[in-house]
């Protein structure tokens, strides 16, 4: 966070992503004496309350789940949570807390007193006050119905230009009930919903160099949080409409290429690379097909000298954080034969990235878990937080790859850990955390353990 997320954007910005309909932002003053049912774009405008962006303003794009299938907040609960946690940040009495990741790069009171200067003269941008809406109240008015859509359309499109122009991204996450399905909406469920991914997603696409998230998840509770990019979780997501998810596709694949040409064109080519894979995740590519030749061209190696296309490619490919080749395909969730490829080409199993972490936490399924355990990959070290592979594990993957850890001897109780499983799945899982859980009090894991601060990165901070 630090200067870089509180800093205006400036015009000299080389935006990524355009915008093909204007960005209709609401000031935060003006939301702040909204009460009940949040109005629509159309009533908004008429009322003058909506503001059009222009280089210089601070703005926190709003994210959130819908909590009906007609309105987005048909009660205002919301809105209500989202006021007052702004107030409260305002007048002091809400400090912004750091998630794991966090605590360790930025100083949350530092954080919290830039947000807080910033907050009175911002603006906000949320969907249903900057997409224009089709709503009964439009249609008395005789607003056109045709005009409406085809600018909703083009306001679709433009939300990673949205996204990017915002020098904030909010997950507005309380604890709530759907309206009409009674299914608690929370964090977890805001990460499993199609359209909350596709935002998340723009956001980590933009040309920002803080990728962070402010969570909100009570009138009293701010958290800011780093989420990771996840490439197959459109395809893994809910949607109310299902014919959405070809339209969120079509938007993120339109943002990566984009991304993807703007990092190869500046000359990033470890980004372009990072991101052609996660691209290929994303669309199911049938990557068993590809020869030497495609794939040197598709990841932009074929101005390479022969030999070290050949023998160097995995120095090559490392990436700047220390992520090796064999980390990479594993987060990236990269069938397991490319694993073994890797391994075969004497990728090491225990290298350790810039944090401590070895390859087994980033492994994302089962076959994955197995090809390490038949190369004798460490599936026990602690890291930096003192948590094995499988506390990581429980977090990020599904509910098999876990069972897999557990089945290649991972500890579900290990000693001398910060995290425990469990710890991870009820605070940071965002999908099937019920079965998970299950899992791993069926094997005898410890409801009563307690997180203890350990490890080397804890001692460092302490000093």
């Amino acid at each position: 966070m630090g200067n870089e997320l509180c800093a205006h954007p400036t015009t000299e910005v080389s935006w990524v992503h355009q915008i093909f309909f204007p960005m209709y932002l609401v000031k935060v003053s003006d939301l702040l004496q909204m009460s009940g049912r949040p109005r629509s774009h159309g009533f908004l405008l008429q009322e003058n309350l909506l503001h059009v962006w222009e280089p210089g303003m601070f703005v926190i794009f709003i994210s959130h789940q819908w909590l009906s299938k007609l309105h987005p907040d048909p009660r205002g609960e919301q809105l209500g949570v989202l006021q007052s946690a702004l107030r409260h940040l305002v007048d002091e009495s809400l400090h912004l807390s750091l998630d794991g990741h966090c605590a360790f790069h930025f100083d949350g009171v530092k954080a919290t007193a830039e947000l807080r200067s910033q907050i009175p003269e911002a603006y906000v941008w949320m969907d249903w006050f900057g997409v224009p809406q089709v709503t009964s109240q439009d249609q008395k008015a005789g607003i056109n119905e045709d005009t409406t859509q085809s600018d909703a359309a083009k306001a679709i499109q433009s939300i990673p230009g949205y996204v990017e122009r915002s020098n904030l991204l909010v997950a507005l996450v309380p604890d709530l009930f759907h309206t009409d399905t009674d299914e608690l909406c929370n964090r977890s469920s805001w990460l499993s919903r199609g359209w909350c991914e596709a935002e998340l997603l723009c956001h980590i696409l933009a040309n920002k160099k803080d990728t962070t998230v402010v969570t909100i998840s009570a009138s009293m509770s701010a958290e800011l949080t780093v989420c990771r990019v996840e490439w197959d979780a459109v395809k893994n997501s809910a949607f109310t409409v299902e014919s959405d998810r070809s339209v969120v596709t079509d938007l993120v694949n339109k943002a990566l290429s984009t991304k993807i040409r703007h990092a190869t064109d500046s000359g990033n080519l470890a980004v372009a690379r990072h991101l052609l894979a996660g691209q290929a995740v994303f669309n199911d590519f049938a990557v068993n097909d590809w020869d030497v030749d495609f794939f040197c061209n598709h990841f932009r190696f074929c101005g390479l000298p022969v030999h070290q296309r050949c023998f160097n490619l995995l120095d090559v490919f490392r990436q700047p954080d220390g992520h090796t080749p064999l980390m990479v395909a594993a987060h990236t969730n990269q069938d397991p034969s490319v694993l073994s490829t890797l391994i075969e080409l004497r990728s090491d199993v225990n290298a350790t990235e810039e944090f401590g972490l070895v390859l087994s936490h980033f492994i994302k399924s089962p076959g994955q878990a197995r090809v390490l355990a038949q190369a004798k990959a460490d599936l026990t070290s602690g890291g930096p937080l003192g948590s094995g592979p499988l506390v990581t594990v429980s977090a990020w993957s599904s509910c098999e790859t876990v069972a897999a850890m557990i089945a290649c001897r991972c500890e579900v109780n290990a000693q001398e850990e910060f995290f425990s499983p469990l710890h991870t799945v009820s605070t940071t899982s965002k999908q099937h955390a019920a079965e998970k859980a299950q899992l791993l009090i069926g094997l005898r894991a410890d409801l009563d353990k307690r997180a203890s601060l350990s490890g080397s990165v804890f001692k460092a901070a302490n000093k």
